[in-house]
């Protein structure tokens, strides 16, 4: 009953330490860019974060760095979205509750569709980012990441179940995700989610888009590892893929004139 006892106690402890230490890298990402002006030492504290990653002998190193990258996705992409709205501070506030819940809440679960979840977050975060920035960067660099992001995304999906052909799968999606990220790319487009001077969101259609697809993909694959599904199952979510898609591409997009 004693080690019962000392168990929950540390247990407790364990998690109120975990809650502590998770909010305060939160909060010392933003001000570290509040203050600079830059996203380096977030960057830097972002990646010291995961020094768990390597506490482990080399030998498993590679194995722990690709289990994490779709964290490390999601937390490098919030780092670059708080930057490039630094002076909008209802912005700030909202992508630091969206961090916390991330690393409170839908990080540490388990479930399929919890990874599934946490896969199409990555994707989004992740590619909103990317198109944040890299408006003057060569598509070669862009399409890099997005392969980086699709095989992460794709890999994490794949984890939760023993499949032999994990890294040959995950890298061909990263290919056919990062062909995709090259189409759209020369046909981006972006809304603008604004109030006054202290909210501003642009999201770009692209990452709306792929994370869409990336679903219908996920769901696909759920489907094909479960007995009891067919087929059929597929239906709905390819109608509301293929509805989103068109909805956006036909009503969303404006061709400058000339």
């Amino acid at each position: 009953m004693d080690f019962i006892s000392v168990s929950k106690k540390h247990s407790l402890a364990s998690s109120i330490a975990h809650i502590f230490l998770n909010i305060i890298l939160v909060i010392a990402c933003w001000l570290s860019i509040f203050v600079t002006k830059m996203p380096f030492l977030a960057i830097i504290l972002v990646i010291i974060s995961k020094w768990r990653t390597f506490a482990v002998r080399p030998l498993y190193w590679a194995a722990n760095f690709k289990s994490n990258l779709v964290d490390l996705i999601f937390s490098l992409g919030i780092v670059i979205l708080m930057l490039s709205s630094i002076d909008f501070w209802l912005s700030q506030a909202v992508l630091l509750l969206v961090y916390i819940l991330w690393l409170l809440w839908l990080k540490p679960q388990n479930g399929e569709n919890s990874i599934k979840a946490q896969a199409l977050v990555s994707i989004f975060v992740g590619l909103t980012a990317v198109f944040s920035v890299s408006y003057a960067w060569p598509v070669e660099v862009v399409v890099a990441l997005a392969f980086i992001i699709g095989y992460a995304s794709f890999r994490h999906v794949l984890s939760s179940d023993e499949n032999n052909n994990i890294e040959l799968l995950s890298l061909f999606w990263g290919m056919i995700f990062a062909e995709f990220i090259w189409v759209l790319n020369f046909l981006l487009v972006g809304y603008t989610v604004k109030i006054d001077d202290i909210f501003i969101f642009i999201v770009p259609q692209a990452s709306i888009i792929a994370t869409a697809i990336s679903f219908l993909t996920f769901e696909a694959l759920s489907i094909s590892r479960d007995s009891k599904k067919t087929a059929r199952d597929l239906i709905v979510p390819t109608l509301f893929v293929i509805s989103v898609c068109l909805l956006l591409i036909l009503l969303f997009t404006t061709i400058p004139q000339k």
